[in-house]
């Protein structure tokens, strides 16, 4: 967990060492280990789950060991950093190291590059707590994780083992296990979250049948709401014949309003085959995972010699949102409406 704390971090343990000759002493023994929090340990997201933090990098933090005691021949003879079940010794270049006499009141000091091991669950619950307190303050998900942001001094558990002796006559070993914190700042990096878009109530309806001197088209409305403004959207149609013969239209662009609402119309070409023109339609999402129920029309395309446009409009037509009539032409948003130029007189 994080802490506030101002200056440099010393964290001490108190142990006591006995010395036998012809008396026994309580002689007091201390151990710390100084780091200012200032190490930057980078914390990310993962490519799969880009909404929380679940791995930490592997650093090097640099850290000064110190040692005192009341006994002037005392020595360390053996030391190890813990950190989970990964066990470090510390390796003194003149082998056991001395531990300072003058009744415990000058600290000798081995200065040591702790390698602070990759995904850390400290460091991760870190930066995961921040969203949270985030979250808890009204801000969304995608705007707390769109910046890089720090947790200053995380607490970041480490354990201590070491043995220490007293004296050159008695070879007297104390051995003791401490936990304590290292003092870090985890660098919880941008992870580029962007919130699923919803799509709420979409709604789709072939508006009318329109022939024109044997050219055939279906005119087709549709709405739809989603949890987000302003978005840009693709989507194009699909077409299933009477032969359930498939064919998709162009892709179409529109873009939400500022309450996430949108909606249009285009026309759809109709081959004019023999018989009857029958078929079904759907919005399918391009941009996006999405898609409407499929909606059927029938109608019969006039032989090539007429310019007269027939019209013939369902005998029940849903009303979309902002529709007076529920047959009112929509806006169309990507210049794509209007009559085919490339429709043919039937055959």
């Amino acid at each position: 967990m994080a802490h506030q704390n101002n200056g440099i971090r010393n964290t001490l343990f108190l142990v006591s060492l006995f010395c036998f000759g012809s008396a026994q002493a309580n002689l007091g023994f201390d151990v710390r280990i100084q780091n200012n929090g200032s190490a930057q340990v980078p914390v990310k997201a993962t490519a799969m789950d880009k909404s929380k933090y679940a791995q930490s990098d592997a650093v090097s933090l640099p850290l000064n060991l110190e040692f005192r005691g009341g006994c002037d021949n005392g020595k360390i003879k053996s030391f190890q950093l813990i950190l989970g079940n990964q066990h470090y010794p510390i390796n003194f270049t003149a082998g056991n190291k001395h531990i300072s006499g003058n009744k415990g009141k000058a600290w000798a000091t081995h200065s040591v590059n702790f390698p602070l091991s990759a995904n850390n669950p400290d460091l991760i619950a870190a930066c995961n707590s921040r969203i949270d307190q985030g979250l808890a303050q009204g801000h969304s998900l995608e705007n707390i994780l769109a910046a890089n942001f720090f947790v200053n001094d995380v607490d970041v558990g480490i354990g201590l083992k070491y043995q220490a002796t007293c004296g050159t006559t008695f070879d007297n070993v104390y051995t003791s296990p401490a936990e304590d914190f290292l003092d870090v700042k985890a660098f919880c990096r941008a992870t580029g979250y962007q919130q699923p878009l919803v799509f709420n109530n979409i709604q789709f309806v072939v508006d009318k049948t329109v022939t024109m001197g044997g050219a055939c088209r279906v005119d087709l409305k549709g709405a739809f709401s989603t949890n987000k403004n302003m978005q840009t959207i693709r989507f194009r149609y699909e077409h299933i014949d009477k032969n359930l013969n498939r064919k998709l239209s162009n892709i179409y662009q529109v873009t939400t309003n500022n309450t996430g609402y949108v909606n249009f119309a285009h026309s759809f070409p109709v081959d004019n085959g023999p018989g009857k023109e029958t078929g079904k339609l759907r919005i399918i999402g391009v941009s996006d995972n999405f898609q409407s129920p499929q909606k059927q029309y029938s109608m019969t395309c006039n032989e090539g010699m007429s310019n007269t446009f027939q019209q013939k409009t369902p005998t029940v037509n849903p009303r979309l949102p902002g529709e007076v009539d529920g047959i009112q032409i929509l806006p169309d948003h990507t210049g794509g409406g209007g009559a085919p130029k490339d429709l043919k007189g039937k055959q």
